[in-house]
């Protein structure tokens, strides 16, 4: 069983048509395991997560920027871990592969980034990732180094053949078979939960990807190998 925040501005946006969109924003609003967070009372998700076209911002084609945005969380809550996807199941990840931070706004320290060749070789929530994003959790200095309220974090991907924002959206059904590519933790919420939170896509989210191959690429889940 999953908690959803309602809101009412949209929290998935797609820039440019479905199969050729330049970018893509999607609001972690979902929790799959623990507490749903209180939130900072706006008309926003929790978190946003947005995958983008590294050319479309002066990048070099090929590559991919993933931006991590703490949108509305409550004044003690904050990210813990950052999981996501960008690899299908049986496979390894892409050749060459090099997870670069490329800018932040915030006072947080920059996370310890990790990942293997190996795809799904990180376990968290009943769920497989490809990467993680461990960000500091001490509360020194009122929690200054914390990735919470206002901060964000931008990543640039590259590997030896180009990358496109479908790489990004390989799902795992997990536990309780709700499929994700993307799932953060977030710690402190009142009075002394956490929670995991993520996009789950709406029905009526088909109509923007229509028959592209963004939406095709995130009905592909990650088979588990026995």
């Amino acid at each position: 069983m999953f908690t959803k925040k309602l809101l009412t501005s949209v929290c998935f946006l797609v820039a440019g048509s479905a199969a050729h969109a330049a970018s893509s924003t999607f609001g972690l609003n979902t929790t799959v395991n623990g507490t749903l967070p209180v939130g900072g009372g706006l008309s926003e998700p929790f978190l946003k997560y947005t995958i983008a076209d590294s050319a479309t911002t002066g990048g070099p084609a090929g590559s991919v920027d993933l931006t991590f945005n703490v949108s509305n969380l409550s004044s003690t809550e904050y990210v813990d871990d950052w999981f996501f996807n960008l690899a299908p199941e049986g496979g390894p990840l892409p050749l060459g592969l090099n997870i670069a931070p490329l800018s932040s706004s915030g006072t947080f320290t920059t996370p310890i980034i990790s990942f293997t060749t190996a795809r799904g070789q990180i376990a968290n929530a009943g769920y497989e990732f490809d990467v993680e994003l461990d960000f500091e959790t001490s509360g020194s200095g009122g929690g200054v180094q914390r990735f919470n309220q206002g901060d964000q974090f931008v990543l640039r991907i590259t590997a030896t053949n180009a990358l496109s924002i479908s790489d990004f959206l390989y799902t795992d059904a997990g536990n309780p078979n709700i499929p994700v590519f993307t799932l953060a933790k977030v710690n402190g919420i009142p009075p002394n939960n956490s929670g995991e939170v993520t996009f789950v896509p709406e029905p009526s989210s088909l109509v923007l990807f229509g028959s592209g191959l963004v939406w095709s690429a995130m009905m592909i889940r990650r088979k588990r190998v026995a």
